[in-house]
């Protein structure tokens, strides 16, 4: 009789156990998805203030580079990025923003990345 009320208990613990498990795998991959659209965003950060820096270049072919990068990189991942280049004296900060693709239902992770540096400038060497 002891194994007559056991009967199903398999069933009922599986019932419970399966969306708990399930939803750990997604959020973990979720986790992962995160954190490789913020190594997106920051390595278009990074290439954007290359192109912004150099001397002779622009914000413009800063945000350029930013975008091509990301859209290279990222481009499920990272999901509608803008890139913002602000100059400051002789030295520019470059920020990508976006969203982490979404993989659970419901869930908007914002993505940023920044990179900043000094412009790079020529100087002569003066010497005898």
């Amino acid at each position: 009789m002891h194994r007559r009320r056991q009967r199903g208990a398999v069933s009922a613990q599986l019932v419970i156990a399966m969306p708990v498990l399930m939803l750990l795998i997604t959020a973990s991959v979720q986790f992962a998805v995160y954190e490789h659209a913020v190594n997106v965003a920051v390595d278009a950060a990074q290439r954007g203030l290359q192109g912004a820096r150099i001397q002779g270049g622009s914000d413009t072919a800063g945000q350029m580079a930013a975008l091509s990068d990301a859209a290279q990189l990222g481009g499920g991942i990272l999901v509608s990025p803008t890139v913002t280049v602000t100059r400051i004296g002789n030295s520019i900060r470059v920020q990508v923003q976006g969203n982490a693709e979404a993989v659970m239902p419901g869930i908007t992770l914002q993505v940023v990345g920044v990179a900043a540096g000094p412009v790079e400038q020529f100087s002569s060497a003066s010497g005898p």
